[in-house]
C-alpha cells in the first residue's frame, strides 16, 4: 500500500492546504516567576509536561484510519503539504485503528525529528563526499521534508513524535495525560 502512494506521489509538489483547526506556536517562558504567573493566570489547572523536541511542528489527518493529509505547521493557518515524505520516511503510521465512537476523522499532531545520531552519521558521509554538512538535526529534518526523492527521505530516518490529538466536533479528553493516552491507543509510541 505505501509502496503504491510513494510511487504516484514521487513528482508532487509541496502544496499549501489549510489546518483544521490553527496550529498556534507555545510560548517560551524562561524563569520560574513567568510560569508562575501563567499558571495562576489559567487558575493553577493540572499540567502535563514533556520535553521540547527541536524538530518540525506537523499535523496528521487519519480518516477511516488512513493516513490521508500531512501537513507542516508554516504560518499555523496553513502549512506545506508532507503526506508523501511521511509515507516514504514511515514517520508516523499510514493508518490506525479507527475512532469509531466521534467518527472517522483524527488529527494528530507532532514534531517531526532526526536523531542526532543519524544528523553525525549523515554529516560524516557528507563530510567525507566533500558536501556541505547540517548545522542541526531540525534542519536536517526540515531539508528532509522538502526533498522529493523519496528513497533520500526513507534513508533519512524521519521521527514523528505526538503530542496532541484532535477529535470531530471539538470532542477532547479532558487531560493533557488522557489525551496522550488516547494517542498510545491509536498505535503511536509515546514521547520521551
Amino acid at each position: 500500500f505505501q509502496d503504491s502512494i510513494s510511487a504516484n506521489l514521487h513528482h508532487s509538489s509541496h502544496g499549501r492546504s489549510a489546518h483544521l483547526l490553527p496550529m498556534l506556536s507555545i510560548e517560551n517562558y524562561y524563569r520560574i516567576d513567568d510560569i508562575c504567573a501563567w499558571a495562576e493566570s489559567l487558575g493553577w489547572p493540572t499540567l502535563s509536561v514533556g520535553s521540547k523536541l527541536d524538530g518540525v511542528s506537523d499535523s496528521l489527518v487519519y480518516e477511516g484510519g488512513q493516513l490521508v493529509q500531512a501537513l507542516t505547521r508554516g504560518d499555523g493557518a496553513s502549512g506545506e503539504s508532507v503526506l508523501p515524505q511521511i509515507l516514504a520516511g514511515s514517520a508516523a503510521p499510514a493508518s490506525i485503528s479507527p475512532y469509531t465512537p466521534f467518527g472517522g476523522r483524527v488529527e494528530i499532531r507532532g514534531e517531526i525529528i532526526i536523531p542526532e545520531s543519524k544528523l553525525r552519521a549523515l554529516n560524516a558521509e557528507l563530510e567525507a563526499a566533500g558536501a556541505k554538512t547540517y548545522a542541526t538535526s531540525r534542519n536536517l529534518a526540515a531539508g528532509s521534508l522538502k526533498l522529493l526523492n523519496l528513497e533520500d527521505v526513507k534513508r533519512r530516518g524521519l521521527e514523528f513524535h505526538p503530542w496532541d490529538v484532535l477529535l470531530p466536533d471539538g470532542v477532547m479528553p479532558d487531560s493533557g495525560v488522557e489525551r496522550l493516552k488516547l494517542i498510545e491507543d491509536f498505535g503511536f509510541a509515546p514521547s520521551d
